[in-house]
């Protein structure tokens, strides 16, 4: 609890924060008063309080200014720390926190107390005197029981203490700290309706990490979450209750209220977020997100979450986003998806091949912009071909790995970052290969990596900027530069125009080709650049722990074809003849 106070005091700026013993000092002053008379938190006299902060001043001091300190601290608890709450018609207060305000009034009784028995025996007798409370005053007795035992040594508190505590309240710790929590969510119901917008923001907040104590606020919170003046408060009520109420009978309905009658873009942005955590429960609201998707007039990023929501329900879209920024500006145009081929790879895990369609661009960076390596920029023509919607991810390689080996054994789970719809990695070049092999003959087809040419082709997907969206890229589409701290799942970002996903970012990508240090002398027909040694490879893509520049379409990296880390992976191309 004093850990607590001490927070709240921290949060003071410096030049107005008051000592911290000061401060607990006159909150427990403060909260004896408010006890005394009944020993359960209640109202006390404003001016009462301010006499008893005020009473250490000695004769030789001025009393009004005395008086005056006294109010100043008063107001630094109810301004500042905002502990204290001033009741109408402005006479009273009351602390705002039950079970802090028991506390310290039990630390202030223990100080007072300390080792006199006379002192303890009359306190104890004044329980007695307090008939058909007992259970209201349970909550405090509790406190004094253990402030009690945490300061029996150092104030040599008699030993019978505890134990007569324990007698004359008849107390089950467990169960008083359930009553204590009960008080704590009725109280906090009423503070739902509180004009001050700071009281009803702290009870919701207070509410949503109380767990089944609180669902007995669920009918509350929805009223706050539908008809609260203030989006900061309804914001907090939808977190809440996405917390409280596991069943969700209430909490998806609410959803798409939010989602479609106009609330603020940071609640609604919200109420999709929650939709992420109800699982099943989560598909009723599928129509109001395809009704968000298709709306062209919906803010971008609300539109994406939207998609991001209807891909992780599982849903096939009539429709998917492609994001263009132009300028800064962006905006959202929506596709028919591409073809895509489903392989059953066994156990219900599945491969997706998307279809490219063949054609010409110009590969590598224009002269004088990009690397060295990226240089000179050239034409090239690429045939069509099948290319994972997704790099292979740790699930299919599980699947694969456990084939029959072909050249070279494999780990079947090599990845650091663990998760079966999360990439793989910790794959070196050869790794990769075995796996095509594998994939290969399983499926009576052809896979393999793709060609250099082949990768920077689809990534692009027609386009001619740095990346595939355009002129720039943030965490809001794509995983890079270490901003979620390791791989994330295939398919949280939009996805390019060939309705590839994770093309920029999460991890680098192994390609067939050998390194070249320029293109100087490079294929212009799309197919792999290789030599005789071989020993050294291409990674595509950038990954989640590199910079921004790093995932340029154009970007190459060369690494040894032994080489694994945690953020290396690949994804797999078929090339099907016309006659097939």
């Amino acid at each position: 609890m004093l850990s607590y106070l001490n927070k709240l005091n921290r949060t003071v700026e410096e030049p107005n924060q008051r000592n911290q013993l000061s401060v607990h000092r006159d909150a427990q002053i403060v909260a004896w008063e408010c006890l005394k008379q009944t020993y359960q938190p209640g109202r006390a006299m404003r001016d009462d309080v301010v006499k008893a902060l005020a009473a250490p001043c000695n004769e030789t001091e001025d009393i009004e200014a005395c008086k005056q300190d006294a109010e100043t601290r008063l107001q630094y608890l109810e301004k500042r720390l905002r502990l204290i709450q001033t009741v109408e018609p402005g006479d009273k207060i009351r602390f705002v926190l039950d079970p802090l305000a028991e506390y310290l009034a039990a630390l202030c009784l223990v100080e007072y107390c300390r080792d006199s028995e006379e002192k303890w025996n009359e306190f104890l007798t004044s329980v007695d005197a307090i008939k058909g409370l007992l259970d209201a005053i349970q909550g405090f007795l509790l406190a004094v029981r253990d402030c009690s035992l945490v300061k029996q040594k150092e104030l040599k508190i008699p030993e019978f203490v505890p134990e007569e505590l324990v007698k004359k309240a008849g107390l089950d710790p467990e169960a008083i700290r359930a009553a204590q929590r009960k008080r704590r969510v009725r109280r906090l119901i009423e503070e739902l309706e509180a004009p001050e917008t700071e009281y009803r923001l702290r009870a919701v907040a207070d509410l949503g990490v109380m767990g089944k104590e609180a669902t007995k606020a669920i009918p509350s919170l929805y009223r706050v979450l539908e008809k609260d003046s203030e989006a900061e408060i309804r914001l907090a009520a939808l977190t809440a209750l996405t917390q409280l109420d596991k069943e969700a009978t209430r909490v998806v309905p609410s959803l798409c209220k939010v989602l479609e009658n106009g609330s603020e873009a940071k609640i609604r942005l919200e109420a999709l977020k929650a939709l992420t955590q109800l699982d099943k429960e989560a598909t009723r609201a599928v129509p109001s997100l395809c009704k968000v998707l298709e709306n062209g007039s919906e803010e971008v990023e609300i539109r994406l979450e939207a998609f991001k929501v209807l891909k992780q329900l599982g849903e096939d879209v009539s429709r998917i986003p492609i994001v263009e920024i132009k300028a800064d500006v962006w905006s959202i145009r929506l596709i028919e998806p591409p073809h895509t081929v489903k392989i059953d790879l066994g156990n219900g895990v599945t491969l997706d091949m998307v279809s490219i369609p063949g054609g010409k661009f110009m590969m590598g960076s224009p002269e004088g912009e990009g690397e060295y390596s990226e240089n000179p920029q050239h034409e090239v023509t690429v045939r069509s071909f099948f290319m994972g919607k997704y790099p292979v991810t740790q699930a299919q390689w599980k699947a694969i790995a456990s084939l029959p080996k072909i050249e070279r054994d494999l780990e079947p789970n090599p990845s650091r970052f663990k998760g079966d719809h999360r990439p793989v990695e910790y794959v070196s070049w050869d790794d990769a290969v075995e796996f095509c092999a594998r994939l290969s003959k399983r499926l009576g087809r052809e896979y393999r990596l793709p060609s250099e040419a082949e990768w920077e082709y689809a990534c692009r997907a027609e386009m001619t900027t740095p990346y595939h969206f355009g002129e720039t890229i943030t965490d809001k589409l794509a995983n890079y530069d270490r901003n979620f701290g390791g791989t994330t799942p295939v398919g949280q970002f939009p996805p390019n125009a060939f309705g590839l996903f994770d093309m920029h970012g999460n991890v680098y990508e192994w390609c067939e080709d050998d390194w070249h240090v320029d293109y100087h002398g490079a294929p212009n027909n799309g197919i792999a650049w290789v030599s005789e040694a071989g020993d050294t490879k291409v990674t595509r893509g950038g990954s989640w722990g590199y910079v921004r520049y790093l995932c340029l379409s154009a970007f190459r990296s060369i690494s040894s074809r032994d080489f694994s880390n945690n953020d290396v992976g690949f994804r797999v191309v078929c090339v099907v003849s016309k006659t097939t």
